[in-house]
């Protein structure tokens, strides 16, 4: 069984460290839009444009790399496609039907399948090396009556010289036609995949499993809140890190938490917190949990909100981390959309339509300590949708308590000489230490008057300045890339009489 275990961790650990994202091409666009590449192979990781992959993203997407984190196959909808963006072998059609024929195919300059958020997941087939099933949900236009089906194809990635090829595909899954969001988990022992699908304007999961042996239904359970009319946009689902907890997000309905059985595989206790700005959230909404489990974070359009699962009441539990920052002139606004969770542990905040990526860069410690940074990352173009919904693939074991995630090597500092009145020292950090290229850093309130100044050992300034107000959120950012390698201090001071002070190390 340790060795089974082992070897199914293996296969899947670095399956989501190329998150590849972001065209919507339209025809006469005053904007040029290319593919965005998040690549988790390098700390901090490197965002960068591919112009080499020649295929569009909307909401249903993937990109799959393999135990090296380099890509192997990704997907729009529309086909499966190589590592080079090329169409593997039998990869075409997927999602057959007038939709598939009409997006995919005719009209000219979209060729993307148009599907909900997560409808779209890709798993590792348990005890072989290089199956993957490919999970999503269609749309078929019949008159007067939308229907959904969940299907899936079968990749070999070993076939055609290591391009893949689909081996089986459009599988039909349901006889029903009403399934919404999907998402998955580990059992108990890593033996199984367990996939949950949301019926539409309903309150029941489907549930089926994915083992050694293929695909089967498992069970059907009616639990929670009805998911209401016009939900889709704004409902989103996430397992949390050990699997124990499911927890949905509705911005029509609000929060809902359940227990989940990983032996069993079923869900229970559900804990249901209605949704009061339901106007604000613009129809969008995501979350994801904390690394440690702890905390849940729910982005609703403006608002981030923090929840700690361990308080004795989720809704006293929960706070207020940001309201999204953004001219009234900017067009694409930055709005806390979609969440998800890297493997630098790191939660990445997607817009639907803009040039920047949120950061959470503490997402295991309280409130405001968590340090968002708010347009953490500015995209070379702007991007529509996110990151593809990648499921825990290093999911550990029940009962094995280690990280699933690598932390990104960064400082935590405090501040001296607080106000009496304050209820502790204002924390701040930064990050990446040592750095090549430029220095960042949050503090974890918002301050008025602040001083900042670089030194070398020998007490040289290398850089100084005044700002009249740097919000929690906003971060401090130094360039130091033609500084020579070496040691620096950096201290800051704000008008209230609080200091920090830190070392950094700039590395050629």
């Amino acid at each position: 069984m340790l060795v089974f275990v082992n070897a199914c961790f293996c296969l899947a650990q670095k399956s989501d460290f190329q998150w590849v994202f972001g065209t919507e091409r339209v025809e006469g666009s005053s904007f040029e839009i290319n593919n965005i590449q998040i690549d988790f192979n390098e700390r901090p990781a490197k965002v960068s444009e591919i112009d080499s992959i020649d295929i569009e993203f909307y909401n249903q997407r993937t990109a799959i790399s393999n135990t090296e984190g380099h890509l192997i196959f990704m997907s729009n909808g529309c086909s499966i496609n190589d590592r080079f963006g090329n169409m593997m072998v039998n990869g075409d059609s997927l999602n057959p039907g007038f939709v598939h024929d009409y997006y995919c195919d005719e009209i000219e300059g979209w060729n993307v399948y148009p599907g909900a958020r997560q409808t779209m997941l890709a798993l590792p087939q348990p005890e072989h090396d290089s199956i993957w099933y490919l999970f999503y949900i269609d749309t078929e236009i019949i008159p007067s009556v939308t229907t959904r089906h969940l299907q899936y194809s079968i990749i070999n990635t070993n076939r055609q010289n290591g391009l893949g090829e689909v081996m089986q595909k459009n599988i039909k899954l349901d006889t029903l036609p009403e399934f919404g969001k999907m998402n998955a988990v580990y059992s108990a022992n890593l033996s199984t995949w367990f996939l949950l699908s949301a019926e539409l304007e309903s309150d029941v999961f489907d549930i089926f499993t994915l083992d050694s042996t293929g695909v089967s239904f498992h069970s059907q359970q009616s639990i929670g809140e009805v998911t209401p009319e016009g939900s889709g946009p704004g409902y989103f689902t996430r397992f949390s890190p050990d699997g124990q907890k499911f927890a949905v997000y509705c911005h029509l309905t609000g929060l809902e938490l359940f227990d989940f059985d990983r032996t069993t595989g079923t869900l229970s206790n559900p804990i249901f917190i209605p949704e009061t700005r339901s106007s604000d959230s613009l129809g969008y909404g995501g979350l994801e949990f904390s690394p440690d489990g702890r905390y849940l974070y729910v982005g609703s359009g403006y608002y981030l909100d923090q929840y700690d699962l361990e308080a004795p009441d989720l809704e006293v539990g929960r706070v207020r981390i940001a309201i999204m920052e953004s001219d009234e002139d900017e067009f694409f606004k930055p709005y806390f959309a979609q969440l998800q969770l890297g493997p630098d542990c790191r939660l990445y905040i997607f817009c639907i339509s803009c040039s920047f990526v949120h950061i959470i860069h503490r997402p295991d410690e309280a409130g405001t300590a968590c340090m968002l940074e708010q347009r953490a990352i500015e995209t070379p173009s702007p991007y529509f949708r996110g990151a593809p919904l990648y499921p825990k693939y290093r999911m550990r074991a029940l009962g094995d308590t280690s990280s699933i995630c690598d932390h990104v090597t960064a400082t935590i500092f405090s501040s001296t000489n607080d106000p009496p009145d304050e209820r502790g020292a204002s924390q701040a950090f930064l990050y990446p230490n040592p750095a090549t290229t430029e220095v960042r850093v949050l503090l974890d309130r918002s301050v008025q008057g602040l001083r900042y100044a670089v030194y070398d050992l020998r007490g040289q300034s290398m850089s100084s300045g005044f700002l009249e107000r740097l919000s929690a959120g906003t971060a401090l950012r130094l360039s130091v890339g033609d500084w020579p390698a070496g040691t620096y201090i950096v201290q800051l001071s704000d008008e209230e009489g609080r200091s920090w002070a830190e070392r950094v190390v700039v590395m050629d």
